[in-house]
């Protein structure tokens, strides 16, 4: 039976490589850095499932239109992932994630934040489950039956053999790859058959609070938005030596006293008005919007003089 509302089937989920993934009958997308969605048509009702099952409907209004729009009334479900763009046309997953926690969002904040869903398969159309078909033949299907428009993108599908596409979408600030077999049927939960490789991203946040040691900073707690709508980032240590962590407080403590960002407890960190932002580099974000795997990279930067957000890095392949 095809997917129905009652019973969202569970996406398909790439592993990390522990061998190569490139050559003849593997094909490969770009990552895009998100929310994962299932988007479904039956009888007339869309709905839209995150990776665990919860409805993301009232969320991301626009891209339940944009599924009835791309089915034109067809029974059918859609694999895709749920981005909002940042200011220089990346995926921000904080911004996602800002949109994707507050359900029946005012016009004016899907306005600000509008959401785009990259849609890179497709499982069932008109009443046919195609998730035993092999991903060639169901992407083939997706271009033929689903048009592209303002809040559905379809993800490009490139050819494995003679491709290296760490380096590029490295340079341009992106999550990573995910490549899969062309002749994969589509089947529940993690598989070999789909591999994730990331790259070491850059980040520039801005430093909202410190947690203070007897010789320097312990480590400094960074963020992304603007004053009054502050996205927490979590806390940074690694990349504080002895030498960085005393300049850092000695930094912070000559500046006024700030408020804790939204949804953060205020004891323990001394939280300052923002005025320095700091460069991490780090492996991705976690469900919560919090940096994994970040350390620091570099000294403090004027806050009234910097972009803050993702940034071009080179290509650092992520494997176990």
């Amino acid at each position: 039976m095809p997917p129905t509302l009652v019973e969202p089937p569970r996406p398909m989920e790439p592993t990390l490589p522990t061998t190569g993934c490139t050559g003849e009958g593997w094909l490969w997308q770009l990552k895009w850095d998100g929310v994962r969605c299932l988007g479904v048509l039956d009888r007339g009702m869309v709905r839209l499932w995150s990776r665990r099952g919860h409805l993301l409907t009232a969320s991301f209004p626009e891209v339940a239109a944009a599924v009835r729009q791309a089915l034109e009334g067809q029974d059918g479900a859609l694999d895709g992932e749920i981005v909002v763009l940042d200011p220089g046309g990346r995926p921000s997953f904080p911004l996602t994630l800002r949109r994707a926690t507050t359900p029946a969002p005012a016009p004016a904040l899907v306005q600000a934040l509008p959401a785009v869903w990259a849609v890179f398969d497709i499982l069932a159309l008109g009443g046919r489950d195609l998730r035993p078909l092999p991903l060639g033949q169901r992407l083939a299907m997706l271009e033929e039956s689903v048009p592209p428009g303002p809040r559905l993108h379809r993800v490009a599908t490139n050819p494995g053999e003679g491709s290296d596409p760490l380096g590029s979408v490295a340079r341009a600030g992106l999550e990573g790859v995910v490549f899969k077999r062309a002749d994969s049927a589509y089947l529940s939960g993690p598989s070999a058959l789909w591999r994730k490789v990331k790259v070491r991203r850059e980040l520039v946040g801005a430093v909202v609070g410190y947690l203070r040691g007897a010789s320097g900073a312990r480590s400094l707690h960074l963020a992304l938005g603007a004053p009054g709508a502050w996205l927490p980032l979590g806390a940074v240590s690694a990349g504080l030596d002895r030498h960085t962590a005393r300049a850092w407080q000695r930094l912070l403590e000559d500046g006024p006293e700030g408020d804790a960002p939204p949804g953060i407890q205020p004891s323990g960190p001394r939280w300052v008005v923002p005025r320095w932002a700091a460069r991490v580099r780090f492996h991705e974000f976690t469900s919560g919007g919090r940096l994994r795997g970040a350390s620091l990279h570099g000294g403090p930067l004027a806050l009234e003089t910097t972009h803050l957000g993702l940034v071009a890095a080179e290509a650092r392949e992520q494997l176990p």
